[in-house]
């Protein structure tokens, strides 16, 4: 395993993973992995083997998000196992390495310190740019990933019956489709503002936007607000106000978001217990 270095910057060089039917935005945070961990061995003059993977992995605990470190960690397995799957040898002590790797505990349910109300979700938007408002309403309404927002195509989108609302198809994880919903006001204004013609959110050149640069713009204007958000923020706050206000069951919320699993939804939203006034317990008689 210990040979010269190949270090992977951007997509100057494609990484394979043991996993090949990973989805684009697994791939994508798989690979980041890969490049911190050379980027890192580089640095500190190490050759590519268990050694420095585990030095590695040491850096990792405390300086980033749970979620981000088993990701990192995964990302680096896969590649690793995929790299060295014809030397048996190599191949074997890697797995023994990552054996005595525990990937860091998550948190499983949504706090309310990762979701904003409605009310300051109305707030927020008319504090952005026309282009920034636009994109935050629409991941509230949809619920939807960034990655399904900036796949959105004009084609996929049809006003009701009753012009109430606007249903979209958006593909998600596993190549899922589902359908959507956002108001017709805001789907119209899309339209007037970035006047794609194949996708919703259209750049002047006739690309989607960026996932990355979504997120980064969000963020960074939120903080101007006094926020620190991120489109996945948003998604929580679609999954709270369909629970706490609209009052909408673990199986609908799950549909809506596309989840794969309702005990998924019933993990991160449905949370706690309930109490008296909850189970509607009478103060006199019964």
């Amino acid at each position: 395993m210990e040979h010269a270095l190949e270090i992977v910057k951007g997509n100057d060089r494609a990484v394979a993973f043991r996993n090949s039917g990973l989805a684009g935005l697994s791939k994508e945070a798989y690979a980041e992995g890969v490049k911190k961990y050379h980027q890192y061995i580089a640095a500190q003059g190490l050759l590519e083997n268990t050694e420095s993977v585990l030095a590695w992995f040491n850096t990792l605990k405390g300086t980033l998000k749970p979620s981000t470190v088993n990701l990192r960690i995964q990302g680096l397995k896969d590649y690793l196992l995929k790299k060295y799957e014809h030397n048996i040898s190599t191949h074997y002590s890697i797995e023994q390495v990552f054996k005595g790797v525990k990937l860091v505990k998550t948190e499983s349910s949504v706090t309310t310190n990762e979701y904003l109300p409605y009310n300051d979700i109305k707030r927020l938007s008319l504090s952005l740019t026309p282009i920034m408002r636009l994109i935050t309403c629409t991941l509230f309404w949809t619920g939807c990933r960034v990655s399904e927002l900036v796949n959105m195509k004009v084609s996929d989108c049809d006003i009701n019956h009753a012009a109430t609302a606007v249903f979209v198809k958006v593909v998600g994880k596993g190549s899922k489709e589902r359908t959507v919903q956002m108001p017709v006001d805001l789907y119209k204004d899309i339209i007037n503002q970035f006047q794609g013609k194949v996708y919703l959110f259209e750049t002047s050149t006739g690309k989607p936007y960026g996932r990355k640069a979504v997120w980064q713009e969000i963020n960074r204007q939120s903080k101007r607000q006094g926020y620190n958000i991120h489109p996945h923020t948003l998604r929580h706050s679609t999954a709270m106000y369909l629970k706490q206000s609209m009052h909408l069951s673990a199986d609908q919320v799950c549909k809506y978001l596309g989840h794969s699993d309702v005990a998924i939804t019933l993990k991160f939203y449905y949370h706690g217990e309930p109490d008296t006034s909850d189970l509607g317990i009478p103060k006199s008689g019964y």
